[in-house]
């Protein structure tokens, strides 16, 4: 359980990851980068 649980919370910090890195692009796009 402890290793399902570590593998998911890896999975979902990439998926984090790669939203993070749209959303930027995305607001780049909008010039209304941070």
């Amino acid at each position: 359980m402890t290793v399902r649980l570590g593998t998911r919370l890896d999975n979902v910090r990439k998926r984090a990851g790669k939203l993070t890195e749209q959303r930027r692009a995305d607001l780049d796009e909008l010039g209304m980068r941070g």
